[in-house]
């Protein structure tokens, strides 16, 4: 007679215990339109990514306010929050709303950041 006897509580990992972590999976939807950035920079203009953060960009999203995008501007490549008001598309950091850029002429955005991964060590 071969019968299992449970007692207590089932484990919370219970679904997870024979599915591996694929991040592929988890962090990209759209492999043809992904790319990967190191933020390098000692600090960023959105407050939650931190220097040495890996950005996971998606060329094929369509940014809507509030989405981090990767954008050249000037000849620079920086990260900036996209606000939309009044049907037109503005740039803005965290840091300081009065650095505000409407989008025209001179700034491309690349992609929006879907996914930011960060070492410890």
């Amino acid at each position: 007679m071969n019968k299992k006897l449970f007692s207590g509580f089932a484990s919370p990992a219970e679904d997870f215990r024979n599915s591996p972590l694929d991040l592929n999976e988890l962090l990209i939807r759209h492999s043809f339109a992904t790319f990967f950035f190191r933020l390098n920079e000692v600090s960023s203009s959105i407050e939650s990514i931190l220097p040495g953060s890996i950005l996971i960009v998606d060329r094929s999203i369509r940014p809507s306010s509030n989405d981090i995008v990767l954008v050249n501007y000037g000849g620079e490549v920086v990260l900036r929050r996209f606000t939309l008001s009044r049907n037109l598309g503005y740039l803005v950091s965290d840091l300081s709303f009065e650095d505000r850029v409407a989008i025209g002429e001179g700034v491309e955005v690349f992609g929006v950041v879907s996914s930011v991964v960060y070492q410890y060590y």
